[in-house]
């Protein structure tokens, strides 16, 4: 989370998305969960869930490795994203 705030919460324009500096207003309510930024914080878990697991396999396989990390990878995302659905 600190690397997210810290250097790559602004980062998307790397990869095409609009510099958040540069948009106009900010979107209200439930479209803003699929709005640019939004769907750039997706991708950046989405990858670094997938860095983890990868090392993580690499360390120690284990038969049930798919349920533990990608499960509770899952379960953060669900709390996170039902935080956000409150919000907006």
């Amino acid at each position: 989370m600190l690397a997210w705030f810290l250097f790559f919460k602004d980062a998307g324009h790397f990869i095409g998305l609009p510099n958040p500096l540069e948009s106009e207003a900010p979107i209200i309510g439930i479209p803003a969960l699929i709005s640019k930024p939004f769907l750039w914080f997706y991708l950046y878990y989405a990858i670094i869930v997938g860095l983890f697991a990868g090392v993580w396999w690499q360390m120690d396989p284990h038969p049930w490795f798919a349920w533990s990390v990608f499960g509770s990878a899952f379960i953060i995302f669900l709390n996170y994203f039902s935080v956000q659905v409150s919000v907006a």
